[in-house]
């Protein structure tokens, strides 16, 4: 989550043991003099080393902003590493992450880019190994090219191809967002997206 009692707005992650004592807390970045930071997601990878995703405030707008913490981390070190994004637009956002059984982790939100001229939002799912590299990125532009954001990831255990779902504004910016599912497969190839659409907003 985030910590706003004192600017600036910091990336709160707390580890509670099992009879719900603190064991540590982080807020991200810690120091008073850097920018905005928020969290909206976490996960765990097999060896129990912490990922958390959001984004934080940068030179030109929001970027969207990954940390690491390692299985063993103490209270007071700094985290292991931290990965932003800039799509060169304007705001990006991590919404929410998911680790895979061999450790990736799959990150994914909104990125402002130009479609047709026109800013608009496009889904950006990112993929990184547990090192902090850059497997693979993706942007995903509707047929309207208009807001498109993604709210949930899953990875297959088996195959690791990667479901995103969100929703999609699929004939125009006057018209109410439609439900989208994207799959992509572990060459990070987008396999195909679907949308649903009923009377009204669905997401």
């Amino acid at each position: 989550g985030w910590n706003s009692l004192v600017p600036p707005c910091l990336a709160q992650t707390i580890k509670y043991d099992r009879s719900g004592n603190i064991v540590w807390s982080h807020g991200y970045p810690g120091d008073p003099t850097k920018p905005d930071c928020e969290s909206w997601g976490i996960a765990l990878d097999p060896w129990g080393n912490v990922y958390v995703a959001g984004h934080v405030t940068g030179a030109f707008g929001v970027d969207c902003l990954l940390v690491k913490y390692p299985h063993d981390y103490q209270q007071g070190e700094a985290p292991e590493w931290v990965r932003t994004y800039d799509g060169g637009v304007g705001h990006d956002q991590n919404w929410c992450i998911a680790v895979d059984s061999d450790g990736f982790v799959y990150v994914t939100g909104y990125s402002l880019q130009i479609n047709a001229g026109v800013q608009s939002q496009d889904i950006i799912t990112i993929k990184y190994d547990g090192q902090g590299n850059e497997v693979w990125k993706r942007l995903y532009d509707g047929p309207a090219s208009s807001n498109q954001q993604a709210f949930a990831i899953a990875v297959d255990p088996a195959s690791k191809n990667v479901f995103v779902t969100g929703s999609s504004r699929v004939v125009s910016a006057a018209v109410p967002t439609d439900m989208i599912k994207i799959m992509y497969n572990d060459q990070w190839t987008q396999q195909w997206a679907r949308t649903y659409d009923e009377i009204g907003i669905e997401q």
